[in-house]
């Protein structure tokens, strides 16, 4: 039996207890000085064409009014298109690449990274927070990076952690992440816990997935579920290859009490009888919920694009049994048609929290994964398969 982290009380945001005007992305009004800096733009703006101040309750109603037009606008000429809610920055520890995410209550966990010891960039990741005001903006954590490489001997050439999933226990928090401890630089799965009254401060470090578990060199992309007929249990699907192989989408099961005991994880499903595969083409990333209403399991992933083997796109998939998904026949968020776009190239890594999808992009398919972005799901091209 696991030692489990101390509970007090209940986690709660900065933005619940009050905190307002904290660098908010993506034309997020607030109490603060952002809306202040704003409407003070707005004036400026207003006046150069108006020639005269905006004094009146009514022309700073006309002034909201004409932003909400400007925005409104914006998003007309980009229906459909998802926005971008973290991006890199330059001379900062995640100016080169921005990778995966894993999302637990307001708060966006994300790997990000600067490639500074020489190694891959999408490699040498550290992990950051990112506040959700709302679904589609928020602010970045003061204390970034909360997850450092070094704290568990990844301070090296092509080595790091970057986030996949969170499983709450009522007691802990579980991070699925995928990492590259060893000199091959081969990913293999760890799962790092944190009190669930200090989502910021992450421990205990275990590799529960490498190639002596699944018999596969390349193991990446998690997703960890209850077990709907084994509460006791946890699922946690995962994709995995060996080189000449595409990944297909593999499941392993382990007792909640047990989460961070690497010799409790069993095997469910191997590559050769892959919970999803595809004749041609990767499939991987999975992002599982089970819909307790329907009884169904809805498996979102990644993979090829189905008329563009040079880019990638994300899918959707459902089943009514938990280890048998067929592929999708369309995308659900392909890469945009926009060359100037973070996500121009690919679009992986999908996770669904709330009514919106959050996913990685990248601009160029050698480049670096630079962006994350979020759609709401009534913008999607498909959310059945």
């Amino acid at each position: 039996m696991e030692k489990h982290h101390k509970k007090a009380d209940s986690y709660h945001s900065p933005f619940e207890k009050g905190v307002r005007g904290i660098d908010i992305q993506n034309h997020s009004f607030t109490n603060g000085p952002f809306y202040k800096y704003v409407m003070n733009l707005i004036e400026k703006l207003l006046k150069l064409t108006l020639k005269k101040p905006l004094k009146s309750m009514n022309s700073r109603l006309a002034a909201m009014g004409f932003i909400a037009f400007c925005f409104l606008a914006s998003d007309v000429s980009g229906q459909g298109l998802s926005k971008e809610l973290i991006t890199v920055k330059l001379d900062s520890w995640r100016s080169a690449t921005i990778f995966t995410h894993a999302i637990w209550k307001d708060l966006l966990f994300y790997g990000g990274g600067s490639g500074s010891d020489g190694g891959d960039p999408r490699h040498e990741i550290e992990i950051g927070v990112f506040h959700l005001v709302s679904p589609d903006s928020g602010y970045h954590d003061q204390r970034n990076p909360i997850v450092r490489r070094a704290q568990f001997g990844l301070d090296r050439p092509g080595r790091g952690i970057t986030p996949l999933s969170i499983f709450d226990r009522g007691d802990s928090l579980f991070m699925y992440c995928t990492s590259r401890p060893n000199v091959d630089l081969n990913p293999s799965i760890v799962v790092i816990s944190a009190s669930v009254d200090d989502p910021y401060v992450w421990s205990n470090y275990k590799v529960v997935v490498n190639k002596s578990f699944s018999g596969k060199e390349n193991n990446h992309g998690a997703s960890a579920i209850p077990d709907p007929d084994n509460p006791k249990n946890l699922l946690l699907y995962f994709a995995a290859l060996s080189k000449g192989e595409e990944y297909r989408i593999m499941l392993a099961t382990v007792p909640i009490s047990e989460i961070s005991n690497p010799k409790a994880y069993t095997l469910l499903n191997d590559y050769e009888h892959a919970v999803l595969e595809r004749n041609t083409g990767k499939t991987n990333y999975p992002f599982v919920k089970y819909d307790g209403n329907t009884k169904e399991y809805q498996l979102w992933y990644s993979g090829h694009s189905i008329d563009n083997s040079r880019t990638r796109s994300s899918y959707h998939s459902s089943s009514k049994q938990k280890n048998s998904f067929q592929p999708a026949t369309k995308a659900s968020i392909n890469p945009s048609a926009d060359a100037a776009r973070n996500d121009h190239a690919y679009a992986t890594g999908p996770e669904v929290n709330g009514n919106y999808v959050y996913y990685s992009g990248r601009k160029e398919g050698n480049g670096d994964y630079r962006s994350i972005f979020c759609i709401e799901m009534t913008s999607l091209n498909a959310t059945k398969d």
